[in-house]
Parts: C-alpha cells; structure tokens; sequence
C-alpha cells in the first residue's frame, strides 16, 4: 500500500484540502481523513492495523470484516512516512447519543463487572458529546517508533477536538495504557478493568476532557500539540464541509 498511501498525501505546501500535521520529532506526515475521501489511505491504516494486532494474537479485537466498510467511521489519522508507507494512527467513531452505542459496552464489558459504571459514564457526559477512539496502533518496526507512538497518542485529543465534542475516550490492556495517557488521558479507576479480547489480558478504559487534558498530559507533549493544532486549524473549515456523517457501531 506503500505507493497508493504516498498519493494520498499531498505534496509539501499544497492545498488540496488535505488536512495533516507533520510530527517534528519522527518527520512523518499525520493525515485527517474519512474512509470515504481518503479510500486508499484509509486501506493501507486498516491492512497495518491488521498486522499489528496479529503481531500480539489480537485481530478479533480490530473486527477487520466488520470495519473495513468505513460506515461505523467518522474520521481516521493514519502516520505516513517518508516512503509513503502507513506506520500508525486511529480511528473514530460517534459522536454517540446513547451508551448503548459505545463499542466497549457492547463488547468490552457486556456482561462483566463495569458494565453498569461505564455506562453511566458515557451517558453522563453525552451532554457535552463523547465519541470512542479505536484501532489505535503503531507498526513495530516504524521508524523513530517512539515518536510515533507519542504522535498517535496525540491525535486522540486532535480527533476529539475536530469532532467538536468535549470528550474522548478509548480501551487499552492496563499495561498499555500509560502510553495513551501521555497525551491527557485520565483511567477511570473505578471501572473493574474486563477480559477483553480474552482472559490474557485486563482492559482498562481512558478519558479526555477537552477542558482539562492539557493540565494530565506530559509536558514535553502540551507543545507538541499547541503546533500541530494550529497545523489542523488552516485545513479545519475544507475537512468539515467534506466529512459525513458514521452509519452504526462496531
């Protein structure tokens, strides 16, 4: 997907209604797409997902069959790199209207201890919108894969703000999920974490609030993200006129 990824991008300074941040740290390229406008790219985010989640015997939590149609999408940042191949990035889904809605309480924790809690979170904060980030990954052998990894943990506060709604929330194994936070995010603590996808791992659950991430996130991030919004911010008013509007849940 190296070739069709790298056409997707547009060509430093152009203004083609791309919008994209460049991480200054790894050099790579973030674009803001919907799997609808962005088809090739939005193929190549969702084949590296797919062999990422492999790679830890996981794909039944990625429900690549189901996803793969784009209507369960409501945008996706995928990092590209400098030879055009897709290395990183997640996915959205929402803004949600109902708890029952949200991915993790229809799968993650039905039927495990939680389920009532969490779905009193979400629908305590669907006043001021929630949506759900998924498919978060990085490829293993990405270049400067640290970095990458630090810019996809931004992109949950840069999907959550270009959503226009106050809260961001996504599912991680409890060990993996300092690594999302670095960016803002809070663990809702007292969700007993769930056996998700299976009793291997504990699956715990982070929240970003628009009005206080910046106060939990790292600080050598908070800067990070002030230069890529206002990155984002040129390209703002072309990609909302563009995005439409996400069919269903998965």
């Amino acid at each position: 997907m190296a070739v069709e990824a790298l056409a997707a991008v547009p060509a430093e300074g152009s203004d083609a209604g791309q919008m994209r941040f460049r991480d200054s740290r790894s050099g790579h390229v973030f674009v803001v797409g919907t799997p609808q406008t962005h088809g090739a790219l939005w193929q190549g985010f969702m084949d590296g997902a797919l062999a990422a989640y492999r790679r830890y015997d996981v794909e039944v939590a990625l429900e690549y069959d189901r996803v793969i149609n784009g209507r369960s999408t409501a945008m996706f940042i995928a990092g590209v790199d400098q030879a055009g191949r897709v290395v990183g990035g997640l996915r959205v889904q929402g803004p949600y209207s109902h708890a029952d809605e949200a991915h993790a309480v229809a799968t993650e924790w039905r039927g495990h201890r939680g389920e009532h809690a969490l779905r009193r979170m979400i629908a305590d904060r669907s006043g001021g919108g929630v949506v759900e980030l998924k498919a978060g990954w990085v490829a293993h052998d990405a270049e400067h894969r640290r970095a990458v990894r630090e810019a996809v943990a931004r992109c949950i506060v840069h999907a959550t703000n270009l959503m226009g709604v106050r809260y961001g929330f996504l599912t991680a194994d409890r060990d993996v999920a300092p690594q999302w936070a670095v960016s803002g995010g809070k663990p809702a603590w007292w969700i007993p974490s769930a056996p998700y996808p299976d009793e291997r791992y504990r699956t715990v659950s982070l929240w970003w609030d628009m009005k206080g991430y910046r106060s939990l996130a790292d600080v050598n991030q908070r800067h990070l993200m002030d230069v890529e919004h206002e990155e984002l911010a040129r390209f703002r008013p072309i990609f909302q006129a563009q995005r439409g509007p996400a069919e269903g849940s998965a």
